[in-house]
């Protein structure tokens, strides 16, 4: 087949088809008229070299699995080489995750530095843990909680919480005080915008009224109340 038909089935352009064979990974015979001339195999190695790419492999690192199909098997990581470039892969994207673990773990702890109680909402419940923490004799483990800080509790939502039991056993007849896990209910943490915690919201006939973020004194959360209930 013409390098066009080949490209157009592999889902290439004709320009990465002449880089492939540049750089050793591709055939072809030259036909007499002088156009390139491709076998249907090669469909299958030009596919191959795709889903690599994809995945974030570099050429060099296709060059075993392209190796391995024209050896004659059924799948490009049948081959010992192949396999090789899987674990070198695996330990390329270990040292990654552990260097943006550590760099988060240090941009949590400037964060709560420098504004305790304001602690961003991570996106999933199961966000990453420096693992150096986890191998620390009597690391502290995680636990689900109003809000949490890298596996604690987090301390603005613990002193809070007496001084809400106190309001509701005085203004029970005029308000109901309800806790909500953000963990466990991040749909409405999105919908209400709750970017850290405490975050509190006063509802009246379904509707937010007002909202507090942060720990307050029981006078000064009274005063922020005043008039809504």
């Amino acid at each position: 087949m013409r390098i066009g038909e080949l490209a157009e089935r592999a889902g290439v352009s004709t320009r990465a088809l002449r880089y492939y064979e540049q750089q050793g990974l591709l055939s072809a015979r030259r036909g007499a008229n002088g156009y390139r001339q491709y076998e249907e195999s090669d469909v299958r190695l030009v596919t191959e070299i795709r889903s690599l790419l994809a995945e974030g492999f570099t050429l060099e690192d296709a060059r075993p699995f392209v190796d391995c199909l024209r050896a004659g098997e059924d799948a490009g990581d049948a081959c010992p080489e192949s396999v090789a470039v899987y674990y070198r892969k695996l330990a390329e994207i270990d040292a990654e995750i552990r260097t943006l673990v550590r760099r988060r773990a240090d941009l949590a702890d400037h964060l709560t530095r420098a504004c305790p109680g304001c602690v961003l909402f991570p996106k999933d419940r199961d966000d990453h843990v420096d693992q150096r923490e986890l191998r620390r004799p009597c690391a502290r483990r995680r636990q689900a909680g109003p809000g949490r800080v890298l596996g604690r509790v987090v301390p603005p939502c613990k002193m809070i919480a007496p001084i809400l039991e106190q309001i509701e056993a005085e203004y029970g007849d005029r308000l109901t005080v309800g806790k909500l896990n953000g963990d466990e209910n991040t749909d409405i943490v999105t919908r209400y915008g709750v970017m850290g915690f405490p975050t509190l919201n006063l509802y009246r006939d379904g509707e937010v009224v007002r909202q507090i973020v942060g720990a307050k004194s029981k006078r000064m959360l009274l005063a922020d109340l005043d008039g809504h209930f």
